[in-house]
């Protein structure tokens, strides 16, 4: 720390003495000079201050006396929350506590049992609304329908445009075979291709899937997943089983 001192204290001297024979511009050039340079000489007493407590910390908790009075502490530490756990344990199990967990409880259940009926309310408001009469008829009319698509197969646009397999699952485009095609080209990994078909009736709208033929199964009998993408339904078939 001294030979800080000296620097700034040089560092004024020489400014106040070229004070008289130097120009404004050139004293205040040197006064910013002397300004950045006791600022560094802080900071670097200050840092060294730190590092010189930090220090002195570090060597007074590793000295006997620092391991002992730390080993102390903890047993006081440890003695005070054993007691603070004990007196929560008799405040809890007191008639007092019991009571007060019992009406806790009970204000607990009150509160869910309240959150439950204003959901029922609210979910019964947007059922009735006219939007939510017009979903909830559509969404019944769309589980009436049968869930085989031969109904489909059946439609003259469709038997021009597309051929459809025995099973009825998969379908090929003859007009557009650059849209899609009954295995397409892997999506996601060998042997995983995507489908496409479109349904008519109630449930009028366009199913896309991936069906994964990486197995033994054969083409008609692989598994597949499907999404209905006007009503959000999922379209399930398994291998060897009838569609679903």
């Amino acid at each position: 720390m001294p030979r800080f001192g000296v620097l700034m204290v040089c560092c004024e001297s020489l400014a106040w003495a070229l004070a008289s024979c130097c120009d404004k511009e050139l004293l205040h050039v040197w006064r910013t000079y002397s300004m950045r340079v006791k600022r560094h000489a802080f900071r670097m007493m200050r840092q060294k201050a730190k590092d010189t407590k930090r220090r002195k910390a570090a060597f007074m908790k590793m000295s006997p006396e620092g391991r002992a009075k730390g080993k102390i502490w903890r047993v006081w530490a440890a003695m005070c929350a054993e007691r603070k756990r004990k007196a929560e344990l008799i405040r809890r199990f007191s008639p007092e506590g019991r009571m007060k967990g019992a009406c806790l409880r009970t204000w607990c259940a009150e509160a869910k049992e309240r959150k439950r009926q204003l959901n029922l309310v609210r979910n019964f408001a947007k059922r009735m609304s006219p939007e939510g009469r017009a979903k909830n008829s559509g969404l019944i009319a769309f589980k009436s329908r049968p869930p085989a698509w031969i109904p489909a197969m059946c439609d003259p646009s469709m038997a021009e445009s597309s051929s459809f397999s025995r099973d009825g699952f998969w379908v090929t485009h003859t007009q557009h075979r650059v849209r899609q095609s009954v295995y397409a080209s892997p999506v996601i990994r060998k042997g995983v291709h995507r489908f496409g078909f479109r349904v008519v009736g109630s449930g009028m709208g366009l199913v896309v899937g991936v069906a994964d033929a990486s197995s033994m199964y054969g083409p008609g009998e692989a598994p597949a997943w499907g999404l209905h993408l006007t009503h959000g339904a999922m379209y399930t078939k398994f291998a060897h089983s009838d569609k679903r």
